[in-house]
C-alpha cells in the first residue's frame, strides 16, 4: 500500500540528506533501505554507487552502476521524458565514476551521452554535473584548453542556476589544471589573483 511507498520515500529523502551533509554511514543505511524497497529505482543505485566509491569500494561502485543501468533499461516510465531523465542520471553517474578512475576517453564519451539525454528532457542539473565531469576528464586527459573552456561554460550555467554544488566542482576542477607547468612564484601569484577576485 501507500505505507510502503511512504517508507521508501522517507528512506530516499533521508539517504539524500545524509549524503549531502556528509553522514555517509547513515546515507548508506537509508540508501540500502530505499533500494530494497524500490530495487528498480536507478537513482537509488546511483547514490549507492557514489557511497561505495566514498568507502573505497570501486568494485561495489561499478556493481551499483551496472544495476542502475539495468534498472534504467527495464524501467517503464509514463513518458519518454521520464525515460530520458532516468537514462541521463545513470549516464552522468557513470561519467563521474569514469572521470574519478581517470578513464578519460570513456568519461568524455559517457558525459556526452548524459548531456544529450539531459538536453532531450530538460534535466539541467544532470547536464551541469556531466559538463563538469567532461571538462575535468579533458583537463586530466591531456586537453586542458578545451577542458577549461568546458568547465568555464559549466560554471556559467551553474552560477545562473544557483547550483552551488556543481559550481564548486567546476571552479575547483578548473583551478588546478591552470597551475600545471607554472613555477612556484607563478602559482602563488595565481592564488593571490583568485583571493582578490
Amino acid at each position: 500500500g501507500s505505507g510502503g511507498s511512504d517508507a521508501v520515500r522517507a528512506h530516499e529523502l533521508a539517504a539524500r540528506a545524509a549524503h549531502a551533509a556528509g553522514y555517509l554511514d547513515d546515507a548508506t543505511v537509508h540508501a540500502r533501505a530505499w533500494c530494497a524497497g524500490a530495487p528498480d529505482d536507478a537513482a537509488a543505485h546511483c547514490l549507492l554507487a557514489s557511497l561505495r566509491w566514498s568507502a573505497g569500494d570501486t568494485v561495489g561502485q561499478w556493481a551499483e552502476l551496472d544495476a542502475a543501468l539495468a534498472a534504467s533499461a527495464g524501467a517503464r516510465p509514463s513518458t519518454m521524458e521520464g525515460a530520458d531523465r532516468t537514462l541521463a542520471t545513470v549516464l552522468a553517474a557513470r561519467a563521474n565514476a569514469l572521470m574519478r578512475a581517470e578513464r578519460n576517453p570513456e568519461a568524455i564519451a559517457e558525459a556526452d551521452r548524459a548531456i544529450a539525454a539531459a538536453d532531450r528532457c530538460g534535466a539541467a542539473a544532470v547536464r551541469r554535473g556531466a559538463l563538469v565531469d567532461k571538462g575535468t576528464a579533458l583537463c586530466v586527459g591531456g586537453d586542458p584548453a578545451t577542458g577549461l573552456a568546458v568547465l568555464a561554460r559549466a560554471a556559467d550555467e551553474c552560477e545562473a542556476a544557483d547550483d552551488r554544488g556543481n559550481l564548486g566542482r567546476a571552479l575547483n576542477n578548473g583551478f588546478w589544471p591552470g597551475l600545471v607547468g607554472l613555477t612556484a612564484a607563478e602559482r602563488e601569484q595565481r592564488r593571490e589573483q583568485l583571493r582578490l577576485a
